[in-house]
Formats: structure tokens, sequence, C-alpha cells
């Protein structure tokens, strides 16, 4: 009987010990399946820097993605599938300027990474050229503007060319404006370190339909319908005249006729 109880004991052992292992084991993978990218962040005087924004993408794998803010000592730390990253660091810095870093790295199994990231000013610019018909057309007002209603204005000069930089990246509104043009807008992402080429074609304005001397027309087309009501007149009194004066002479002989009766 004892005999027995032990080999159900043994037998009962060798079923269970695979489902008692099995969380261990999953446990174990993954721990070793993970990797540690960790840091810190200075400026180019060497000065920590905190609430700078961290970001690891994976660039084989883009679904993996991985976001840290330093701390007030301008560390962080980053736990991430092994796999190849673009680690970037941003932070927006005085009116006009955005200070970032990028880099690539790869993390295997296990490692534990240590970056010293060392932010320097790349601003993002825009430029381009403003026309009118094809043409360049000069001393338009450029302004970029976001939703704090901080803005950068340049000017179109004689060739129709604007630049404006030192715009910390984001997105913004473009606004193109010139009396007698018609206001063109266009909205757009500016990335760090880059430089957006944003051609534009201008269109005259339309005349205010109130403006005329006629209810109803602009200023141009109600000096259309006068004009073309003096040239009907002129018209209409020059064929009296010419009617007059073909049946003058007829007249003049009827009345030489009768005085000499």
């Amino acid at each position: 009987m004892r005999h027995a109880s032990l080999a159900a004991i043994i037998i009962l052992g060798i079923f269970l010990a695979p489902i008692i292992a099995l969380p261990v084991v999953g446990a174990v993978d993954e721990t070793a399946n993970m990797a540690t990218i960790q840091g810190e962040v200075n400026d180019a005087d060497g000065v920590k820097l905190p609430n700078v924004k961290v970001i690891a993408e994976g660039t084989t794998n883009k679904s993996l993605s991985y976001e840290k803010i330093t701390d007030k000592n301008g560390n962080f730390n980053l736990n991430v599938q092994p796999g190849e990253y673009l680690i970037h660091a941003e932070k927006a810095g005085g009116v006009g300027s955005v200070y970032y870093h990028i880099e690539d790295i790869e993390v295997k199994d296990g490692d534990n990474k240590t970056l010293h990231i060392t932010l320097q000013e790349h601003p993002s610019s825009i430029g381009g050229v403003v026309s009118f018909n094809g043409a360049p057309l000069s001393d338009v007002s450029v302004r970029v503007s976001d939703d704090t209603d901080q803005s950068w204005v340049a000017t179109s000069s004689r060739d129709g060319k604007y630049t404006i930089s030192n715009i910390p990246s984001g997105r913004y509104t473009i606004e193109f404006s010139k009396k007698g043009y018609e206001t063109k807008e266009r909205s757009l992402e500016l990335l760090p370190m880059g430089y957006t080429n944003l051609d534009v074609e201008m269109e005259r304005s339309r005349l205010p339909v109130s403006n005329g001397f006629i209810p109803g027309y602009d200023l141009a087309h109600s000096f259309m319908i006068i004009g073309l009501g003096l040239a009907i007149t002129t018209l209409v009194v020059a064929l009296l005249i010419q009617h007059w004066v073909r049946k003058r002479p007829e007249q003049l002989s009827e009345d030489e006729e009768e005085l000499e009766a």
C-alpha cells in the first residue's frame, strides 16, 4: 500500500512539474529579452538638462517606440526590446530655437547602454518664392504663427524670395498677404534641423460689390455699364444727326421752290 502511494506521488509530480515550471521559465525569458538604454543629457556647456524628451524609435521594427523625460539631473532610463534604434532628444530653447540630438544604436539581450547626449541648437527654417501669373512678386508679407499667437514675419524680395529661420519644430500656419491680393494660408509641420520649401501663387483681390456706383455691381463693372450707356447714347445722337443732315438738302430745295413761286 505504501509503495502504491509513493508511486502515485511520483507520477503526479511528473505531470505537475512542467506546469509549475512554466511561469518561472516565462519570467526568465521576459527578463532576458529586454535591454536598457540610459544616460544623461547636457547642453553645449556641460550643464545637465531636465525636461528633455528622449525617444527611441525602432529602425528595423517600426512598431517599437519608447519615450522618457529627463529628471531634474538630466538623467533618463529606457527599458527596450533588443534591436536597432534611432535615438533623438529634443528641448525647446529661447525664442526661435530648438535643441536637438540624434544617433543610431543597437542593443542586444541584457545590454545596458549608456549615452552621453549633448544638445546643440538646430532651428527649423522655411523659404520659397511668391509669384503672380508666374512672375516673382515682391513686398508680400509672410507670417508664420502657431496656436499660441507666437509669430515670425518676413517680406518677399524683388525676386519674390523669402526666408524665415530660427523657428522651433512644430505645426504652424503660414499666411501670405499683400494689398490688392487675396490672402493665402497654408498649414504644415516644420521638422527639427529641416528646411521647408513653400512656393505660393497669389491672386488679385476681387473688388467689393458695395463699392460700385450701381447697386449690385463693383466699381469696375459700374464704370463699364456707365461707359456702355454713354456709348449707346452717343451712337443714337450721331444717327439722328446723320439722318437730319441727309434730309436737310431736300428741305432747302423745297424752300427755294416756294421762294421762286
